[in-house]
C-alpha cells in the first residue's frame, strides 16, 4: 500500500518541466548520457530512439535540463538513461520523464 501511495511522488521526482515546444500530442523516447556537473547533473549525450519524428529537433533542449543531484560525489561516473518527451496539445508543455533503471530495456 505505501508504494502504490509513494508512486506519483516518486513520478514526480522523475519528470522535468521543459517547457513549451510543440502544441500537439507528441511523445518519444530518448537515451540520455548524464554527467556530473558540480552538484547537478546535466545530459552530455541524447540520442532519440522512437516517436514522434517531430521532438527529434528537441534533443538539444533534454542537454539544458538541469537532472539536479544525481551523483553522491563529483566522481567521473557517468549514467545511461531512457526517457520519454511528452507535449500536451492543450497546454503546448512537454515534460522529460526518465523510465525507471529497470524498465529502461523494456520498449514501450
Amino acid at each position: 500500500d505505501l508504494v502504490k501511495q509513494a508512486k506519483p511522488e516518486f513520478e514526480s521526482l522523475r519528470t522535468f518541466p521543459v517547457g513549451k515546444l510543440l502544441r500537439q500530442d507528441a511523445r518519444a523516447d530518448f537515451l540520455i548520457l548524464l554527467s556530473p556537473g558540480g552538484k547537478r547533473a546535466h545530459a552530455e549525450g541524447v540520442r532519440f530512439l522512437d516517436g514522434s519524428e517531430d521532438l527529434r529537433p528537441f534533443a538539444d533542449r533534454l542537454r539544458a535540463i538541469d537532472f539536479g543531484a544525481v551523483f553522491p560525489d563529483a566522481s567521473e561516473v557517468k549514467l545511461v538513461r531512457r526517457g520519454t518527451l511528452a507535449c500536451s496539445a492543450a497546454s503546448g508543455d512537454c515534460a522529460f520523464t526518465l523510465v525507471p533503471a529497470e524498465d529502461a530495456l523494456n520498449s514501450n
